[in-house]
């Protein structure tokens, strides 16, 4: 298979895979790439969830705020977001109830620091009422590619 890249697109803070595909070498089959969305205001964070994602052949984009998150999953079909729910002013909160508004069955899962006992229950009350997966910093990459594995394939 090869990888066919139309371009990158900076856009704010973060920067966009306009168009990624693995083409089939059996002629006109195409796979799409799963495309996953990272919302987190720490550039961190931002860099290594997406390097081991797009090691693993997923398609990454990438924003700092809620602002641009959710024009990003409006702009482009994400199969997957992973936001932080730790972030100024509770953008983190704010962006899964827009991502709602915008897909009723967009997969997210919600990240947070470990220890934290008021973000433990807002995960947990997220899960039981939008089907949001839950996902406690610092990420393994082992549970990072589980969890994206059996989410998205």
């Amino acid at each position: 298979m090869s990888l066919m890249m139309v371009g990158r697109v900076r856009f704010g803070g973060m920067m966009c895979l306009l168009e990624v595909m693995h083409r089939s070498s059996l002629g006109a089959n195409t796979i799409t790439v799963k495309r996953i969305l990272i919302i987190d205001d720490e550039e961190i964070v931002r860099m290594s969830l997406s390097a081991v994602l797009e090691d693993f052949g997923y398609s990454v984009t990438v924003a700092d705020c809620r602002v641009a998150g959710v024009q990003a999953f409006q702009d482009a079909h994400m199969d997957l977001v992973l936001t932080d729910l730790q972030m100024p002013d509770n953008e983190g909160l704010d962006v899964i109830h827009k991502l709602r508004e915008h897909s009723e069955d967009a997969k997210i899962v919600a990240m947070s620091g470990v220890g934290q006992e008021a973000t433990t229950r807002m995960i947990e009350g997220l899960a039981n009422q939008d089907n949001v997966h839950a996902l406690a910093k610092p990420v393994r990459p082992d549970q990072l590619l589980e969890l994206v594995r059996g989410l998205v394939g």
